[in-house]
């Protein structure tokens, strides 16, 4: 499988997929390790500083699990094309980078149509971890969810979903969190089991854990993308 953005909830996802022994794990990711990333990107070290974040991962993730094959490249995604790249002959493909958006989800949800990809995304909003799983031909597609969001009387505009380049306050612990869960469902799905986020998104409160809900991904046929709109 492959997994795209090797941040906070990439790192967790990563180490979550490959402890528990998945067969191949593909990573990627352009950027290097900064500073400011070691309060909540915890394949890193201080040593890290100024090296590519897929070099140092890789080699953190060999050194978990030998039995697993541990792959990586320096890629900067931009456009639907170099994800379905990334995606060919997986099993299935997380996504865990957060920009562009809202471009970055459109792309992905893209090549995932065109390859047949099903695929998860770990991310998270302040205290909100937020994990989704989308099946090609199974479930509606990220476009559907778009589109029935913009239509509820709570989103008048796309950048309620999707927020400018502000700082979004995180800890290792909240990314963590959010990027296991997202691991634990990859895992089930893998494993043929029941999941939590098949055509569905949670959305968890860190700061009120009794505070969780799940949005159904709806099934538009009229969606542009994978319906005949």
């Amino acid at each position: 499988m492959a997994l795209l953005g090797l941040g906070g909830t990439g790192s967790a996802v990563a180490s979550g997929l490959v402890a528990s022994g998945v067969g191949h794990l593909h990573c990627a990711d352009f950027d290097t390790v900064e500073e400011s990333n070691l309060c909540r990107q915890l394949l890193y070290d201080e040593g890290d500083v100024g090296a590519p974040k897929v070099d140092r991962a890789v080699a953190r993730l060999r050194a978990m699990n030998s039995l697993v094959e541990v792959t990586g490249e320096e890629r900067r995604v931009t456009g639907a094309d170099d994800v379905a790249e990334l995606m060919a002959g997986r099993d299935a493909f997380v996504l865990c980078a957060d920009q562009p958006q809202p471009d970055i989800m459109r792309w992905t949800n893209e090549a995932a149509l065109r390859t047949g990809t099903p695929w998860f995304v770990s991310l998270y909003t302040g205290p909100m971890a937020v994990v989704g799983g989308y099946v090609p031909g199974e479930t509606g597609c990220w476009e559907c969810l778009f589109r029935w969001m913009n239509t509820q009387e709570h989103v008048s505009d796309s950048r309620v979903l999707f927020p400018d380049d502000r700082a979004n306050a995180v800890i290792a612990a909240s990314a963590s969190v959010s990027g296991h869960l997202c691991a634990l469902e990859v895992i089930y799905h893998l494993g043929g089991l029941p999941t939590q986020v098949r055509g569905r998104v949670l959305h968890w409160n860190f700061a009120d854990w009794g505070h969780h809900y799940f949005i159904d991904v709806p099934h538009d046929v009229d969606c542009p993308t994978c319906g005949h709109g």
